[in-house]
């Protein structure tokens, strides 16, 4: 059994993986992952075979295993696949081959000296393998419901699914009760999840923008989701430029707004939106830094990062979140789903 002091440290390292975008999605990219270390690539037996003048065979021996192993050189590691092996690939073993084999690496384990060690390592490894492989609470974003869906969602085989939707069963009735598990569960959710939806709001926003509170009405509350949920609500906005200052005026409607400072110089209108938790210009909230300070979307009625009412909220430029919502149009769903356009926020 691992201790609690290892475990939280595979975990650590597994988050540092997912912590880049391109990772953290389903199945996970192991592929990709084994080769973004500088030090250690993906190689085959065969290639392995002919650079070191020895048949697979042969390989398969002194290596002891016929799936994979990680070799040590001066010059970097090597992740080493049987690639030849028809039931490894087809099955689809590999991929937990690979993730082992990673685990060892970023582990740092040194070659064992004694069969207990040789043990212990395998087993980090293994767990290593299963929480970057199978990441519970993805599959619950997906609403996973059998062994076979995690199967086909992780890409992983038959075996490991068996065994991981026991666990991951056996996950969902006892997580909340473990602060730690909580709390790292948490990050996986948040990184492999592509929106995020205030629950009490309904307003959408992408994982990557969201703060700590609502940009419409402030809550801090959220609900995780990979595809755009059918509640889903829009509120009005103030067109903006690249100075989070109005486009044009909403008072006075004057256009001539691209100027130094932030009053329009027809009406004396406030016309940048920001957070108001500092006062130099407005006095408001008077907390004394909010990366909020330079400047908010055009809807936003408070701060992402410290809750405080926006400076259109304040002036009533824009209306409270619960007097003018609507729900989104077909047509607006699929401008969210299309990667080249942006969210309406």
């Amino acid at each position: 059994m691992l201790s609690t002091e290892r475990r939280e440290i595979i975990k650590s390292e597994v988050l540092k993986i997912f912590y880049n975008p391109d990772f953290a999605t389903l199945p996970v990219p192991v592929e990709k992952i084994a080769n973004s270390y500088p030090d250690c690539k993906l190689i085959t037996y065969e290639h392995f075979a002919k650079q070191s003048g020895i048949t697979v065979n042969f390989l398969s021996n002194i290596a002891e295993t016929t799936d994979a192993f990680l070799y040590r050189s001066p010059k970097g590691f090597r992740i080493v696949i049987n690639e030849s092996d028809h039931s490894l690939i087809t099955s689809r073993r590999f991929r937990w081959s690979i993730a082992h084999e990673i685990g060892h690496y970023v582990l740092n384990h040194p070659e064992p000296s004694t069969d207990e060690e040789s043990l212990i390592y395998n087993e980090e490894a293994e767990t290593f393998a299963k929480y970057l492989l199978i990441p519970y609470p993805a599959l619950r974003l997906h609403n996973i419901r059998s062994s076979e869906e995690l199967r086909k969602l992780c890409d992983i085989s038959f075996e490991a699914s068996q065994i991981g939707y026991t666990s991951y069963l056996q996950w969902l009735d006892t997580a909340h009760y473990k602060k730690s598990d909580c709390i790292y569960y948490e990050n996986i959710r948040e990184l492999f999840s592509k929106f995020v939806v205030c629950n009490k709001c309904k307003t959408i926003t992408p994982t990557i923008s969201r703060g700590k509170h609502c940009h419409i009405c402030g809550s801090k509350k959220f609900s995780y989701a990979i595809n755009i949920p059918e509640e889903i609500m829009i509120y009005d906005e103030i067109m903006l430029n690249n100075k989070f200052k109005a486009s044009v005026c909403p008072v006075c409607e004057n256009e001539e707004t691209h100027i130094d400072g932030n009053f329009c110089q027809i009406c004396g209108t406030y016309i940048k939106n920001r957070c108001s938790a500092l006062s130099d210009e407005f006095n408001g909230y008077g907390i004394e830094d909010c990366l909020g300070y330079e400047g908010l979307p055009g809807n936003a009625r408070y701060c992402p990062h410290c809750g405080a009412p926006s400076t259109f909220l304040l002036h009533k430029l824009l209306s409270p979140w619960n007097e003018q919502p609507r729900p989104l149009t077909e047509e607006e769903i699929h401008k969210l789903l299309d990667e080249d356009n942006d969210l309406p926020f």
